[in-house]
């Protein structure tokens, strides 16, 4: 047996097993829902070669559905009767003689720290004889997986002369993970003194360690090839760790040319510190062993550029303020961007969103073109987000700048910040005060599945597939006077830091408009100091940390996010000119990672009373609950369907899907027997048709099909109407 003189508890380390690592890291599985792993089949398909394995009583465990379902089908196709694949949840009591358990996803936040060390003890103990846990270094470094390093033996099977055999291989441990006694030992939370307050809650979750996403780690790993790149994603996709990750690579690219100049650029000023950390982080991960050598790369603010631009036309940037877009304009009236001198080898641009098309346009004619015939050999780097466009910038048309992104743009489709309940009333408010219909950004979520247009009662209600963490649903309070109000906040976050623990660092007020700033100042700041809290109001650069209670702008706050997010004052989210500032309010709420608490005087103007009625309706349909809860939509089974018949079918199948009513039953006659077992069968006016895929059926079932009037067709097949 090839578990035979082995260690009974092995780590199969994924790092060792292949060099392709977007495949060890975790996608969503069908209908973005719940997590898989791809390489774990390649893993057990070497595992299974041995005969005894194949034969012994086994059990695949893995906490995540989709994996544990993707198994069982894999188990069935291979006649591996013995065994048998489940989520850890539904396998309490269950024992069998070998256990596998893929972790999958160790670093997500499916669960808090205390389910998730349940689940790795249930896991484990289903074993009687022998057990191997499919994790990565990465996963292992997580605190409820850590402390197994010193009792699993790291291995990896590995082909020598015709034959498998197990290598040992180092564990690696590059950090030193935390425990769940950091917490009490350290004080990183002094005011978490309950086990079971929020504050605590909060504080072993951060010990949580992210780990990137397949999606992630497979851009971060792109090789770059000079030429322009855009990359759209929902708030709290990673946008800017890929960004990171890109720009360190180029530094690398660049390292034989030492006049080469390599630009960071960002609209918002307190970005720069998130940046300038990131990108240490990423040069840090490729194990550099050298300090980054910022003397190669610049982070500027687009204020600092058309500072020393604009005078060359006859302009002064102060005259524009932070009309930026139109600063642009009017300098490339006087000088197109054909005449524009290059000023960098490789531009990087954080949140374009806020830039607008004139600014896009002059920062892409900075950027030195390798070849002089073809204008799109730039390399232009472009991050975006047009649900953040704060400013109301216009979309840009690439083609306008010589940019061609046909087939260079990537849409990030996971959110890894915000819960679900919170961006999903965040997306409902923004759609509803800001209609998505002629926004291609929405288009393409529509079209990958990541949003669902749905029913609630007899409500619309718009369900996001890019986010699948759960936690408390947001809340809206409403008062008489700003006085009152102001008091209900004060009392609200002396109540989360007194009584339920929460590090004041966690917490941020979101304010538009300097008077409820001044009020926050005047009211609230007071309560603050009675606990020993002061409330600082910050724009630019932040410092989060003591006894510091954070308020600030959305402007100001985009790229970062609190744990607790309360946005006081929500009813001056508004403007005369504009009406309801949307897409400010949905970066404010999009902000908060477990929490969303809202804050408002019932004010009589007519855009705040408007924005009380969309806030309302959506605070109504989240607490909805129909009296049979659906796990299941039409867009799961196209998900499921294209998984098995390939992306390349999934025009045909929708196209099924949207003229006949398509059934995942086995076939039966009128006595109940069973006739044939399809994909799915459907029914037209001039047939009946069955459709088999991956393998289609042996002769005898298929002559069986035609005697019941069925036409047997494969993915891709014509029907006739």
């Amino acid at each position: 047996m090839l578990l035979q003189d082995q260690p009974r508890a092995i780590w199969y380390v994924l790092d060792e097993e292949t060099s392709d690592w977007p495949s060890i890291r975790a996608e969503r599985g069908p209908g973005n829902r719940s997590w898989v792993r791809r390489v774990t089949t390649t893993i057990l398909d070497r595992l299974f070669t041995d005969t005894e394995l194949r034969s012994c009583n086994g059990m695949f465990i893995s906490p995540f559905k989709a994996q544990a379902h993707r198994i069982a089908v894999y188990l069935a196709q291979n006649e591996l009767h013995t065994w048998s694949a489940s989520t850890v949840h539904s396998q309490q009591g269950a024992e069998a003689d070998v256990v596998i358990f893929d972790t999958v996803n160790a670093g997500s936040y499916s669960w808090p720290y205390d389910e998730w060390k349940r689940l790795v003890n249930v896991a484990l103990s289903r074993a009687r004889e022998a057990c191997l846990v499919l994790a990565s270094r990465a996963e292992m470094q997580e605190p409820y997986l850590h402390p197994l390093l010193s009792f699993l033996s790291p291995r990896v099977l590995r082909k020598r002369a015709r034959k498998l055999v197990w290598e040992q291989v180092p564990a690696r441990e590059i950090y030193s993970a935390p425990n769940r006694e950091t917490v009490r030992e350290t004080g990183a939370n002094e005011y978490a003194t309950n086990t079971n307050s929020l504050g605590y809650q909060i504080s072993t979750r951060k010990l949580l360690r992210p780990v990137l996403s397949r999606e992630q780690e497979r851009l971060c790993g792109l090789t770059l090839d000079g030429k322009p790149r855009l990359v759209r994603g929902v708030a709290g996709s990673g946008k800017t760790i890929v960004l990171a990750h890109w720009l360190a690579k180029t530094v690398k690219r660049f390292s034989d040319q030492p006049d080469a100049r390599i630009w960071a650029v960002f609209a918002n000023r307190s970005l720069q510190a998130l940046i300038a950390n990131s990108i240490e982080t990423a040069w840090d991960r490729a194990a550099e062993g050298t300090h980054f050598p910022w003397e190669r790369v610049s982070l500027l603010h687009i204020r600092e550029i058309l500072d020393w631009m604009l005078p060359e036309v006859g302009l002064r940037a102060s005259d524009f303020r932070f009309e930026y877009d139109n600063a642009a304009a009017a300098f490339l009236e006087r000088r197109p961007a054909r005449e524009i001198q290059p000023a960098c080898d490789a531009l990087f641009i954080d949140e374009a969103q806020d830039m607008g098309p004139n600014t896009l346009k002059l920062l892409s004619a900075l950027v030195r073109q390798v070849d002089g015939s073809d204008t799109n050999s730039r390399a232009v780097n472009i991050f975006y987000d047009n649900a953040q466009n704060i400013y109301g910038r216009g979309t840009p048309r690439w083609s306008e700048f010589g940019l061609d992104l046909r087939g260079r743009s990537t849409v990030m489709n996971e959110s890894f910040r915000s819960t679900k309940p919170i961006i999903e009333f965040a997306l409902n408010v923004l759609y509803r005060l800001q209609p998505p219909e002629n926004d291609p950004d929405h288009k393409e979520l529509l079209s990958r599945g990541l949003v669902e247009r749905t029913a609630r009662g007899d409500a619309q209600w718009w369900t996001i597939r890019f986010n699948q963490i759960d936690g408390p649903k947001p809340t809206f309070r409403q008062f008489t006077s700003t006085r009152q109000e102001m008091q209900a906040i004060g009392q609200f976050c002396r109540q989360l830091i007194e009584v339920e623990g929460v590090d004041p660092a966690d917490i941020c007020l979101l304010y538009n408009g300097q008077n409820i700033k001044r009020r926050l100042e005047r009211e609230v700041a007071p309560r603050m100091a009675e606990i020993g809290v002061t409330l600082s109001v910050q724009t630019g650069r932040f410092e989060r940390c003591g006894d510091v209670l954070l308020a600030t702008t959305p402007h100001s706050f985009k790229g970062y996010d609190a744990e607790i997010v309360i946005v006081p004052g929500v009813d001056w989210y508004v403007s005369e000119k504009v009406g309801v500032l949307a897409s400010n309010l949905y970066v404010a709420m999009t902000r908060a990672r477990s929490m969303l608490v809202l804050f408002a005087e019932n004010r009589a103007d007519k855009h705040a009373q408007r924005l009380y009625d969309v806030l309302g309706e959506c605070m109504d349909i989240l607490e909805y609950r129909p009296k049979v809860e659906k796990t299941a939509s039409p867009m799961d089974d196209v998900a499921d369907l294209v998984e098995i018949i390939g992306e390349e079918h999934r025009k045909w199948l929708v196209g099924l899907l949207r003229r006949y009513k398509i059934s995942q039953e086995p076939l039966f006659t009128k006595s109940g027997e069973i006739i044939a077992q399809p994909l799915f069968w459907f029914a037209t006016e001039h047939g009946k048709y069955a459709c088999f895929a991956p393998r289609r059926p042996s002769q005898r079932i298929a002559h069986r099909l035609e005697d019941f009037g069925f036409n047997v067709i494969s993915p891709g097949d014509a029907v006739l109407p």
